[in-house]
């Protein structure tokens, strides 16, 4: 009983790591094509300046057989923490010093994305959730 004891003492955060990457491994399996529609408040659509509805399961919007993927942009804090943060729910934004449609100040950056990615939805309602981003905008390059 003292030798199981030992082995526990010791290795219990090691155990207790591994229930913790089971338990998301096994809470994060979702199918494609099997998010609907989303509503407040998982997601603040009164941010987005587009519909997130009208896009289909891959992030395309538009007619069927003109169909493209949507670029967005929004401002942050120029600090740190916020960068990191936003990076953290979509790894693939740029985030630059301009003012962007967005009309970002001096103080701010802005991150440009789209929905090129397999959980776009999730990330645009994560991002939505963030209190220090006033709206997210479409990107029309000109």
């Amino acid at each position: 009983m003292k030798e199981v004891d030992i082995l526990f003492s010791r290795f219990w955060p090691l155990y207790l790591c591994g229930m913790l990457l089971l338990l998301y491994i096994t809470s994060c399996k979702s199918k494609k094509n099997t998010i609907a529609t989303y509503k407040a408040p998982l997601c603040q659509l009164s941010k987005m300046t587009f519909d997130l509805n009208s896009m289909d399961a891959d992030g395309l919007m538009g007619e069927k057989g003109d169909k493209v993927l949507v670029d967005y942009e929004f401002c942050i804090p120029d600090a740190p923490k916020y960068l990191v943060e936003v990076k953290v729910i979509n790894p693939q934004l740029n985030c630059i010093v301009s003012n962007g449609r967005s009309g970002c100040k001096e103080e701010q950056l802005l991150c440009i994305g789209n929905t090129g990615q397999g959980a776009y939805r999730s990330v645009l309602c994560r991002l939505s959730q963030l209190s220090y981003i006033r709206e997210i905008n479409r990107v029309f390059w000109e």
